[in-house]
């Protein structure tokens, strides 16, 4: 593997297969729509995404090494999963097969302006306990650059018993707050108390607007990243604003980042492509490392679904970061 003499970013959660529907608009409550074939005949697209192997994906594609551990199901979605990671040079040495079981999948809807619904399961790379980690991670954890994780579809005492061990070894340890801090109870992966837990033990924090909304009543995006970084101890707070761009906060200092310009196929995926720039490019100056992390954000909306076409996106990438990508 390229650069595999370098330590790995090393992420655990969410790896799944992604069933892409275009829709003529996206349904409300009771409501039915449409959907129709793409430009081949076909009614569904399957993608191999996941919020982590995504923002891994995408690190990977910019030359950062990058790893995955966790569990995969020895179904149909765990062949293509593992197929994937082979592709795009992702070390899945540390993966381990649980026999019998079911993969993580989801259903996403994606209507005329690229915006879109998604229906997510995260079969077994959901189920991580702090048991495992001392059991069957350790290693992988103790040897990364960072480990990475996320609050979307996996346990979040899981994420904090690997965050745990990461900081005893002097690992970073980054957090991508997918989903808001409401939703975690809901989808079954930890009270709120856990969620700050695992946010605690987090050196990087990347909320969606939404969650930075529920983490800060703060009334700017500016002083709601400030107030989590300085809540949680965060060396770094990164708030994705979709078309309006980005809030990085350090330290040092505090800034606003306008979102690249691209003509929008499929938001879905774009903060996962955000948080891998984010990560890649974690030894970069704060104004390059947001400028890098948007450039990729908009690149994943670029194309449909949420992993990076290869070759073209890091072109992409290229293009609208400005110059060579310094790694």
């Amino acid at each position: 593997m390229k650069n595999a003499q370098r330590r790995m970013i090393m992420g655990v959660g969410s790896a799944n297969i992604d069933i892409v529907y275009r829709a003529n608009r996206i349904a409300r409550e009771e409501e039915k729509t449409y959907i129709a074939p793409d430009e081949s005949g076909r009614l569904a697209q399957e993608i191999v995404g996941g919020v982590t192997l995504n923002h891994l994906s995408w690190a990977a594609a910019l030359g950062a090494p990058a790893g995955y551990f966790g569990y995969l199901g020895d179904d149909r979605n765990g062949d293509l999963l593992r197929e994937a990671m082979d592709a795009r040079g992702i070390d899945r040495r540390h993966l381990r097969i649980r026999r019998g079981a079911s993969s993580g999948t989801a259903v996403i809807f994606v209507d005329a302006n690229g915006e879109r619904a998604i229906y997510m399961s995260g079969g077994t790379t959901a189920d991580i306990s702090a048991d495992h980690v001392g059991r069957d991670f350790a290693e992988a954890i103790q040897q990364a650059s960072i480990v990475s994780s996320e609050a979307s579809l996996i346990s979040l005492r899981g994420v904090a018993a690997a965050f745990r061990t990461a900081k005893r070894a002097g690992v970073l340890t980054a957090l991508d707050v997918d989903a808001p801090p409401s939703a975690c109870a809901e989808a079954g992966l930890g009270t709120r108390a856990e969620l700050e837990q695992a946010l605690s033990l987090a050196d990087i924090v990347k909320p969606s607007k939404a969650a930075a909304a529920e983490l800060s009543s703060a009334p700017t995006l500016e002083r709601q990243a400030e107030e989590t970084r300085e809540r949680f101890g965060a060396k770094l707070v990164a708030v994705t604003d979709g078309a309006r761009g980005s809030v990085l906060s350090n330290a040092e200092q505090t800034l606003r980042f306008p979102a690249a310009s691209v003509e929008a196929v499929d938001t879905t995926g774009a903060g996962d492509a955000f948080f891998g720039g984010l990560l890649a490019g974690h030894a970069l100056p704060l104004e390059e490392r947001g400028r890098l992390a948007n450039a990729c954000g908009a690149a994943c909306c670029a194309v449909l679904g949420a992993p990076p076409q290869p070759g073209e996106s890091l072109k992409l990438v290229k293009r609208l970061y400005g110059g060579p990508i310094p790694l």
